[in-house]
C-alpha cells in the first residue's frame, strides 16, 4: 500500500541549499499565544462566525484506511497531526508533546517528516554537551517501537526525508567545503523486511551532486539561493529526467551523469525555481532597488528555451507546484494589515490561470487565509482554517459557481481567547495629499469580551478608546512627493498590533496581551509587546505603579540584584546581554529601569519585567526577561 507525506513548514530558517529537488524543514515554531502560528478559516469575517455560511460535510471518524493511499498533514508549530486518506478521511490523530513525553524521552524536540508503510519518520534533536544534533527517527505505529535510523552528521542539515520506490532517501547540506560553498548530499536508508532495522548508504547520485555543487555555489550568489521542494534528487531525476539548479545569471539543468545545458538569465535578477517537473520550470524573478520590489512569475520550456509570462504584477505568491499545475496567490486587500488572498491555479499546457478562491483573514488569529498548511491531494486542496472559533483541516469545493469549505474534522488548536469574546480592528491609511503615496500605515486589534467577563462594557470601551487613539497618532518622515514617491516602501512608517492572549490572574484580573511591529525603513523594524491589566472588580485598567509601594529607584535597584542572580544562575540570561560582567550588568539594568519605561508581565506567582531589544542586549537577543515573584516585590504571594 502506497503511502505519501504532505509536510507543511511554516517558516524557513535553515541555510539555503542552491540545488533544487529538496525542501528545507524549520523546527523552530510558537504558539498563537506569542505570535507565530496558524489557524483555520472562513470564507470572510462574516462567515467564520456563522457555521450555517460554510459547507461542512460530516463524516464519520475512522481508524480503517479509506483508499490506497495516506498522507501525513502536519503544520510547524502546532502539536497535533492527523494521517488522513486520499479522500481526506482522518485516518489517525497523533500529538507531536504527548509523543515525546512517552516515546521519545531521549530527545529535546521531534519533528514528522515522513509516513510509509505505518512507519512515521521524525527528526529527533538533543545535545551532546553543547553541541546539537539530530537523528531521522523511524517510529512504528503498530508496535510503538522506535529506532534512530539514521544519525544526522553534526555538520549537516536536513533537507527533506523522502520515502521513494520502497526507500527513505534523506538530503541533506553542509558547509564542509571551502568559503560559502555548501555541500548537498544524499543518503539511502533501506528497511530490514522483518525489524525495524536500517541500512544507511551513499545514493548513488553523490557524485554529481558534488559536482553540481561545485558549480553553483561558487560564491556567495549561489550559496543564497533557496529551494522548497520536499522531494529526494533521485525521486526528481527519475521522474522529471533532470536536475535543475541557478547561478547567478545562468539557469542550470543536469542530466544523470552530470552534463550540463546552461540557459542565460539576467545577472541583476534573484531567480528561485519554485518547482519543476520533465516539461515546465517554474520560476520566480524578483529585482530590488532601495524600496522598491519588482517580482515577476514565468514558465521555463527546458526543451525550448521559452520562457512564459504567467504574472507580471508584483502581487503573485507562490504557493506549490504540484500534478502539472502552479498554485499562486495575490493579497488584493486595500485595508492594511488585513490580508484578502486569491488563490489561482496556473496550467502551462494552456498558459491560462483561473482563480480558484479568495479569503480573507480572522483578527486574532495569526495565520496566512488560504495558503497556511496548504497541500493537494488527489487534485482537491486542504488548508488549515478559522471555522468555529477553531484552527481546523478544511477541503475546498471550487467550480465555476463560486468556493465553499469543507470540515474533514482535524482539528489543529481551539483559539482558547475567543472563548471570552471576540477580536474587533480598526485600520487606517495616510496618503500624501499632493501625491496620494501612502506615508503611514496603522492596524490596532482590539478585544471585545463577552457578557461572561465582570464589568465587560467598561473594559471594552477603554480598549476601543485606546484603539482609536493609536491609529490617530500617526507619523510620517515629512519628505517630499519626490522621495517618497522614488523610495514609497522606505518613507511609510507601519505599524500592526495584535491580540495575543487573555490571561486571568487569580480571580480579580485580567491581561489582554498584545504584541506589535513598527517600521520606518532601514534594515528592520522593532517589535514591542503590552499587557494591559484590568481589575475585574472595577472594570479599571492598572499598572504595577497600584501595587508598589516603593519608588524607581527602589525598583531599579532590586531589578539589578535580580539581574546579578539571573546572571550566575542563567546561563541564556547571561548569552542575551551585552556585557555579562556583573557590574556591567547592574548598572544597566539600574540605567534603563522605571515603572514607567519597563514591561510588566503579571503572572499567578510573580511578574516578568521585560526590556525591549536593544536596552539591556543587541537586537538578535529579542526581548530580555527578569522574573520577580510577588513575595519579593510585594511582600505577599499574590497580586
Amino acid at each position: 500500500m502506497k503511502r505519501k507525506i504532505i509536510a507543511l513548514f511554516l517558516t524557513a530558517s535553515l541555510a539555503a541549499a542552491a540545488l533544487a529537488g529538496c525542501g528545507k524543514v524549520d523546527t523552530t515554531g510558537k504558539e498563537d499565544t506569542q505570535a507565530e502560528e496558524t489557524e483555520a478559516v472562513a470564507e470572510n469575517e462574516a462567515e467564520t462566525e456563522s457555521s450555517e455560511e460554510i459547507e461542512t460535510v460530516i463524516e464519520e471518524e475512522t481508524t480503517q484506511v479509506q483508499s490506497g493511499e495516506e498522507h501525513l498533514l502536519f503544520v510547524n508549530g502546532y502539536d497535533k497531526f492527523f494521517i488522513v486518506d486520499s479522500k481526506g478521511n482522518k485516518v489517525n490523530e497523533l500529538d507531536i508533546s504527548e509523543l515525546q513525553d512517552s516515546e521519545f524521552t531521549e530527545y529535546t524536540g521531534v519533528t514528522p517528516m515522513e509516513y510509509a508503510e505505518g512507519v512515521l519518520y521524525l527528526a529527533g534533536t538533543y545535545y551532546e554537551g553543547d553541541v546539537f544534533c539530530k537523528d531521522i527517527v523511524a517510529y512504528d505505529l503498530e508496535s510503538k517501537e522506535h529506532v534512530a535510523a539514521y544519525k544526522v552528521d553534526k555538520e549537516e542539515y536536513v533537507n527533506a526525508v523522502d520515502f521513494y520506490n520502497g526507500k527513505v532517501y534523506v538530503a541533506t547540506y553542509d558547509y564542509k567545503g571551502s568559503g560559502d560553498t555548501i555541500r548537498t548530499s544524499e543518503k539511502v536508508l533501506e528497511k530490514d523486511a522483518e525489524a525495524l532495522k536500517y541500512t544507511v548508504s551513499d545514493s548513488p547520485l553523490n557524485p554529481v551532486l558534488a559536482k553540481i555543487s561545485a558549480d553553483v555555489q561558487s560564491d556567495k550568489d549561489g550559496a543564497a539561493d533557496n529551494y522548497d521542494f520536499r522531494k529526494c534528487f533521485t525521486r526528481e531525476l527519475e521522474e522529471n529526467g533532470y536536475l535543475v539548479a541557478y547561478k547567478t545569471g545562468i539557469l542550470r539543468i543536469y542530466d544523470e551523469n552530470g552534463n550540463e545545458t546552461g540557459y542565460p538569465m539576467n545577472e541583476d535578477d534573484y531567480v528561485s525555481i519554485v518547482g519543476y517537473d520533465s516539461d515546465n520550470i517554474l520560476i520566480n524573478v524578483t529585482r530590488y532597488d532601495i524600496g522598491k520590489t519588482e517580482r515577476t512569475l514565468y514558465c521555463f520550456d527546458p526543451k525550448s528555451g521559452e520562457k512564459k509570462l504567467i504574472d507580471d504584477s508584483s502581487k503573485a505568491n507562490t504557493i506549490l507546484y504540484t500534478d502539472g499545475f502552479l498554485y499562486y496567490y495575490e493579497d488584493l486587500s486595500e485595508e492594511f494589515g488585513i490580508n484578502n488572498n486569491h488563490v489561482y491555479r496556473y496550467d502551462p499546457a494552456s498558459n491560462t490561470s483561473a482563480l480558484i478562491y479568495e479569503t480573507r483573514n480572522v483578527p486574532g488569529a495569526v495565520y496566512n487565509p488560504g495558503i497556511t498548511g496548504f497541500t493537494v491531494i488527489n487534485g482537491e486542496v486542504y488548508f488549515v482554517d478559522v471555522m468555529d472559533r477553531s484552527f481546523k483541516w478544511v477541503r475546498v469545493n471550487y467550480d465555476e459557481s463560486g468556493a465553499s469549505y469543507t470540515d474533514i474534522y482535524c482539528t489543529l488548536k481551539e483559539i482558547d481567547k475567543l472563548k471570552y469574546g471576540d477580536v474587533e480592528y480598526v485600520s487606517k491609511t495616510v496618503k500624501c495629499p499632493d501625491c496620494d503615496t501612502p506615508l503611514n500605515k496603522e492596524y490596532v486589534e482590539y478585544f471585545v469580551f463577552n457578557d461572561s467577563v465582570a464589568h465587560s462594557a467598561e473594559i471594552n470601551a477603554e480598549l476601543k478608546a485606546q484603539a482609536d487613539l493609536a491609529v490617530e497618532n500617526y507619523e510620517d518622515y515629512g519628505t517630499t512627493c519626490e522621495e517618497h514617491l522614488e523610495y514609497p516602501e522606505q518613507f511609510c512608517v507601519t505599524e500592526e498590533t495584535r491580540v495575543d492572549n487573555i490571561r486571568f490572574i487569580g480571580e480579580n484580573y485580567v491581561s489582554v496581551d498584545r504584541s506589535g511591529y513598527w517600521y520606518g525603513g532601514g534594515a528592520h523594524g522593532m517589535p514591542w509587546a503590552e499587557y494591559i491589566l484590568f481589575d475585574l472588580t472595577t472594570g479599571e485598567q492598572k499598572s504595577l505603579r497600584d501595587f508598589y509601594s516603593g519608588s524607581d529607584e527602589d525598583f531599579a535597584n532590586l531589578m539589578a540584584e535580580v539581574a546579578v542572580r539571573e546572571l550566575e544562575t542563567n546561563k541564556e540570561f547571561s548569552n542575551q546581554v551585552y556585557n555579562n560582567e556583573k557590574e556591567a550588568v547592574e548598572a544597566s539594568v539600574k540605567e534603563s529601569t522605571t515603572l514607567d519605561t519597563v514591561t510588566i508581565r503579571f503572572e499567578d506567582k510573580g511578574v516578568y519585567v521585560e526590556y525591549m531589544p536593544y536596552v539591556l542586549g543587541p537586537f538578535a537577543s529579542g526581548f530580555v526577561d527578569l522574573f520577580v515573584s510577588y513575595e519579593e516585590l510585594l511582600g505577599r504571594d499574590s497580586l
